[in-house]
Order: C-alpha cells, then structure tokens, then sequence
C-alpha cells in the first residue's frame, strides 16, 4: 500500500516535473518558435524593424531644366574627371621639359655617360641628341630619345591639351579640328622651354575649347540635328536603410542621445515624368525646338540627360543637408517609438574614415594608396577615441560613445578585408600593405629583412589588450594573425625577388666606361674628378633562406580548423604499440605520437592541409622520416617498417623553434578536438540556443521573421 502510494507519487512528480519544463520553455519562448508579440529591444529586434521600412525620404526638390541635343553629347552636366586627367597632362609635359631641362645642364662627361654609356650612338645621332643645345627643331626628338615623352604621349586628353596650348600661344581664337602637326609641337615645347614662367593654362577655357571642338567634329547628318526640351521633375533624397546594422547608431539613454554613425541620407529618386503634375495638366516634358532628323534614341538620349540635370541643380540647391536636417526630426520620433526611450536629439558623425571606407567599398577593390589612407585614418580614429575615453568632462557619456566608436571602427575594418587588395592572391588583411612596400621595387634588401625580423618577434610576444588594433584586424584570433603573416611572407618568396643590399664603390670613369661592373642594379651614381661613386646591389643569399625561417610552419583558417574539430573522422587514436607497422605511400595523412598520453593519432588530413607548402620539401618527404618538438613525435609519409618513437630522425628543413611551433599548433589541434566531442548534449543544445540568440537578428533578416 505504500509502496504504491510512493511509485504515484513518484509517477506525479515525473508529470509534474514535465509540465513544468514545457511550460518554463513555453514561457521564455526562444526565437519566438511559438510565436507572440515581437517585444521591442534596443539593438537587434530594431534593426529588422527599420530595415523592413525599406526608405525614408525626408527632402523633395522639384525644379525644371532645359536640356539640348548638344549638351546630351558632351555629357556637360560633371566635367570633374576631365579636368583632373587634363591638369595631369599638362603638369607631366611641364615636368618632363623641367627634366630635359636639368639634363642640358649637366656637364657634357656626364650627360655621355647618362644617355650613352655604351657608345651606340652614331656621331651624328650623338651630337643632335646630346652635344647640341635644344632648339625648336629638335626638342621633340630629346624628350623622345630620354624617354620622357613617352608619359605624357599615353595620357588622355594629350593631343587635346597640346592643341589648345598651341592656340594659346598663337593667341588664336580658332578651334584646331585636327591634332597638331610635330612641328607645331615642337614650337609650342620650345615655347614652354624657354618661357618657365608664362602661364596660360586656363583649365575652364580648355572644356569650353574641347566642348566646341567635338561638335564641329560632327558628321554634316549629326550636326543638322535640332532638339531641345524643358523636363520638369522632381528628386527625392534620405535614408536608405538597408544600409543600417547593429554599429551604424547608439542610444545614449542619459541624456536622450541617438548617434548615427555611417548612416548618411543620399539621392534616392529623380525622374521626370511625362506628365509631371497630370491633375493640372503640366507635362514633365515640353519640346522647344525639334526637326525631322531626330530619332527615338536621340531623345531618350536627351531626357536621360535631363534627368541627370535636374539632379544636378537639386544637389546645388543643398537637397542632401536638409534631408539630414529634416531626417534627424522624422528619425527621432521613429526611434523614440521603437526603443521606448525619450531620444531628445540626434546626431549624424561625419567621420572621414567612414566615407572612406563607404568609397573605398564601392568597386570592392583595394589599391595601395587606399589602403594606406585607410590604416593612417584608423590611426587617428583611435586617437579620438582614445581621447574620449581619458575626458574627464562628461566621463560616462564619452565612454559610451567611444566603445560605439570603437565597435563601428572593428566592423569597418573587417567588411574591408572581404576584397581583392592590389594582385595579391587574398584579401586586404593587417600585413597587406606592409608586404606590398616590400616588393614595390622587385628587390628585397637587407633593412627590410630587418625590419620582417622585428615583425616577426612582435607576433611572437604579441597580445590582444581591449584596446589593441590588431584585435579588430583577426578579432583576437592569434592563429589567423599568424597565418596571415606567413601566407603574405609565402607570396614574397614566391616571386624570387632579388635579395641583398646595397654596397657603396668607387670606380674611375675609364673602368666605368669599360664596364667594370656587370650589375644592373645600382643607385645614387655621381661622378666627381674622373671618379664614378654609386651603389651596387650584391646578393644576399642567407636573406632568402632567412625568409624561410621566419614563416610560421602552419596552415590555418578559422573555417578549416572548425571543420577538423567538429568532425569526428579527421582524427582518430589509439594507444602506442611496442612495435607499430605503418603502411602508406602517400602524404594523404599522417601520425603523430604524444609520449604524455601514450596516445598514438592518425590524422586523416592531407599534409600541406595544416602545414605551409613552402616548408614542404618533396625530396625530403620522398622516404620515411620523423622529428620532435615540444615531446611530441610527428611521422609523414612512412612505409613498412618499425618506428622508433624514442630516437625520431632529424631533418633540416625546417628550424627547431619552427618545429616546437608546428607541434604546438597540433597540440592545440587536438586538444580542442578532444574537448568538443566530450561535450555532452545538453551543453551543445545551450552553445546552440546561445548562439541563436546572440544572432537573432541575423536570423530574423534572412528568413525575414
């Protein structure tokens, strides 16, 4: 009878117990699986609410235009870029006289030994280009020969720059249809040559100049073509919010605060209708003059133009600042709403790195000149936040402000790192311009082994403070950091770029004549008293092997490593045998022996998988061999025989300290593999739902919840 009343009660609490677990889930209903109000949070939840918004026009200019079949085919509207690539040429073809101009200068001995030191010129051909003085006959053919003009000859705009020049000088009103003949060139080159100081370049005059001269390159059956039109339109600017995320604002709840960071108001439409206003009867378009001549084309042509116009006037007329300014209303309220907090005033960062990075985004390529801008821009947004952390004014404000500041500045570093950076075979990374300087003149000389060597101990000692930029750049992953050093070393030495440094000699001008040294590569030649002093390039070959020794002997990648973990046929073991017989004839995988564990580890990676390709030697791998570093014993590549785990052999291609390195990354290797699939059900289910829901709103924007 008890022991009845004991197994119901048992039975009760069991039911009990289950109901309660369904209803405690139930309760606390993780990614809303069973549905219910979406309760408002102040990160995640409002940024797929604002983003499902889509648009926020907050400024509407409207305005008309008068557009012209002339104009379409000028493309007048932005003349930016042709200004700037015209001053490019006329500055170079300044230059490039500058340059003739110091060689004339030169002594005669030198300006031989310069332009001909091998003596191949013929008598003649040598007293035109060198012994005699430049005249308007010959200049030209000076630039020519001294391989100046072949700069400025490949620059657009070249002919159009040097025709409008001529004509300046001839103080002619005249359009040059036709490029200048080379005696014209040669006229207006002598000109520049020995009047340094007039300037007549007038940069407005030469669009004005060019504009004219493409329509009267008109074909007779183009030029006869008449159409011009009044478009009236309208163009609306404001907030694309697609663009927002978790780091682009910040609520400071103090003081009633909403920042935006990055989240600039744009252009969002312009057009111009056929019937701009139809309820009054106002056409959007309204022809002025128009022929016969003109076709559909011309005036799609035309009103695109227009459009482009309208624009245009609309961004003169400050559409963007009053988006901003009437935006900053309209999103004060939205966000008031959402996050429940009162926002009292908003304010919009115009950080430069932002828009430089914004820009630099844009064709999802990285050259070296905007990679330098961007690094000296993170230099200085970390110095401003530096700064508002240390304010002693308004302490607690700053301080949040300058931990958003800092998360927006990690987001934007790595959305750079997803793009191409120059010719490098992989993304823009922490070394990518550090690398790239190295090899900017095919040379790798001894200072700049120095200072890889200096790089390469501050990895080692390096560590990943809250504050450190070089935890935005890997996210405090020291093995990718690692392994991005070594894979931008591996494409240096990939390259066989000349190593060794530069020696300073002294020769005299007869031996120099006689080509005493055979070296191409020298610098800072000078010749004083009948002696030739320069600097000789000499091959360092310790430089190239010392380049190898500095790699990191691991391959790594945060993708790979979780798959070699959390796959439980990547790694399997045993305990050591007296005498094991290994059979295998290829690097498909290979063994590792832990003396700590007596565990003996079959990898089933292929080697160059987890170790740098350039350390593989295939002539050392052709047979069986085995080495040890930090009491681990590694075997590659064995055949049929006894190994002995006491006494592994030695090999010479990769260092000692390498090695201990290589051995340390498998420990790693399989200690974190050991630790995941020990983990017990329970606590995987809470990593998951963990994870889930920090990533919530990720979630919810790709299946659209």
């Amino acid at each position: 009878m008890i022991g009845n009343f004991f197994n119901s009660a048992r039975l009760v609490f069991e039911i009990a117990l289950v109901i309660g677990a369904i209803v405690l889930v139930y309760w606390w209903n993780p990614l809303n699986i069973f549905g219910g109000e979406a309760t408002l949070q102040p990160t995640a939840n409002i940024v797929s609410e604002i983003r499902e918004m889509g648009e926020l026009i907050t400024a509407e200019y409207y305005g008309e235009v008068i557009a012209s079949i002339n104009e379409a085919r000028l493309e007048i509207v932005d003349s930016s870029e042709i200004q700037d690539q015209s001053n490019r040429v006329y500055q170079q073809i300044i230059a490039e006289i500058n340059n003739l101009k110091n060689f004339q200068n030169l002594p005669l001995d030198q300006k031989l030994q310069l332009a001909d030191p091998e003596k191949q010129l013929k008598r003649r051909e040598r007293k035109i280009m060198i012994h005699d003085a430049v005249s308007n006959q010959n200049i030209l053919d000076k630039l020519i020969f001294l391989g100046e003009w072949e700069v400025s000859q490949g620059m657009e705009y070249h002919e159009e720059v040097l025709a409008f020049l001529y004509l300046k000088m001839k103080n002619s009103r005249e359009i040059l249809l036709e490029k200048p003949s080379q005696n014209q060139i040669n006229d207006l080159l002598f000109y520049l040559y020995t009047h340094p100081n007039q300037e007549f370049w007038e940069i407005n005059d030469f669009i004005d100049d060019l504009n004219q001269s493409r329509l009267a390159n008109l074909s007779r059956k183009e030029a006869k073509k008449k159409l011009a039109l009044i478009g009236r339109g309208t163009v609306k600017a404001g907030f694309d919010f697609g663009e927002i995320n978790e780091n682009t604002y910040h609520i400071n709840e103090e003081v009633g605060e909403l920042h935006f960071f990055g989240l600039t108001p744009k252009i969002l439409n312009a057009d111009i209708n056929p019937w701009f206003i139809p309820e009054k009867g106002i056409p959007g378009f309204d022809i002025l003059i128009a022929n016969k001549r003109v076709n559909f084309k011309d005036s799609k042509k035309v009103k695109e133009y227009a459009v482009r116009k309208l624009t245009s006037n609309a961004l003169k007329a400050d559409i963007i600042n009053q988006a901003e300014r009437y935006g900053g209303e309209t999103l004060m309220r939205l966000f008031s709403l959402l996050s429940g907090n009162e926002i009292k005033k908003v304010i919009f960062h115009h950080d430069k790195i932002i828009s430089l990075t914004q820009h630099i985004a844009g064709d999802r390529f990285i050259n070296y000149e905007e990679a330098k801008l961007f690094e000296m821009e993170v230099q200085r947004e970390k110095y401003v936040i530096d700064s508002l952390k240390m304010a002693v004014d308004n302490r607690y404000n700053n301080q949040q402000l300058a931990q958003k500041k800092w998360e927006t500045l990690g987001q934007m570093i790595q959305d750079l790192q997803q793009f191409e950076f120059e010719a490098s075979e992989r993304p823009y990374n922490y070394f990518s311009s550090f690398f790239y300087e190295m090899s900017m003149d095919s040379l790798i000389e001894s200072k700049e082994f120095d200072d890889l060597v200096n790089f390469r101990a501050q990895l080692d000692q390096i560590g990943f403070m809250e504050d450190s930029l070089v935890g935005l750049w890997v996210k405090k992953d020291t093995l990718l950091l690692q392994s991005q050093f070594s894979a931008n070393l591996s494409e240096i030495i990939q390259k066989e770029l000349p190593a060794g440094r530069f020696v300073s000699k002294e020769i005299t001008l007869q031996d120099w004549k006689n080509r005493v040294i055979e070296n191409d590569i020298i610098k800072n030649m000078m010749i004083e008293d009948q002696i030739v002093k320069l600097q000789v390039f000499e091959d360092g070959p310790e430089i190239k092997e010392g380049m190898e020794d500095l790699l990191y002997p691991y391959q790594y990648s945060a993708h790979s490593w979780e798959s070699w973990t959390s796959n439980a046929e990547t790694i399997s073991y045993r305990e050591k045998t007296d005498s094991l017989i290994l059979e295998e004839d290829s690097l498909k995988r290979f063994w590792v022996y832990d003396p700590d564990s007596s565990l003996f580890y079959q990898i089933n990676l292929h080697l160059d998988a987890v170790m740098n390709k350039i350390l593989i030697r295939e002539k050392s791998l052709s047979g069986p061999f085995s080495f040890s570093g930090s009491n681990i014993v590694l075997l590659i590549n064995p055949e049929k025989f006894n190994v002995n785990w006491e006494s592994p052999l030695e090999v010479d291609w990769m260092t000692s300290s390498q090695a201990q390195e290589w051995t340390q990354f498998i420990r790693k290797l399989l200690y974190v593999r050991q630790r995941t699939h020990q983990k017990g059900p329970i606590t995987k289910a809470n990593e998951w739902f963990a994870n889930k829901w920090e990533n919530k709103s990720t979630l919810r924007d790709k299946f659209n919840w």
